[in-house]
């Protein structure tokens, strides 16, 4: 029985541990996408709404990521 339970928890750590390396790889990309499109629009050519539907679709894509995280996480427990 104890083996059982080490093996269930070593599971689960592994797939919170993987959870955890998921968001950080899609913050890292969001964070770059950003810093892409600010470069992009500080090149004085370019106004905020230029790129505000760029900044929407990166806001949409972290709230997802964080849907998506709660809902594994909540799986794994």
């Amino acid at each position: 029985m104890e083996d059982e339970y080490l093996k269930q928890k070593a599971t689960f750590t592994n797939q919170r541990n993987e959870l955890y390396e998921r968001r950080d790889r899609l913050a890292r990309i969001v964070e770059d996408e950003a810093g892409k499109m600010t470069a992009f629009l500080q090149k004085g050519q370019y106004s905020y709404q230029d790129g505000e539907q760029f900044y929407r679709s990166l806001q949409q894509l972290m709230e997802d990521s964080q849907f998506v995280t709660a809902l594994n996480y909540a799986n794994v427990k």
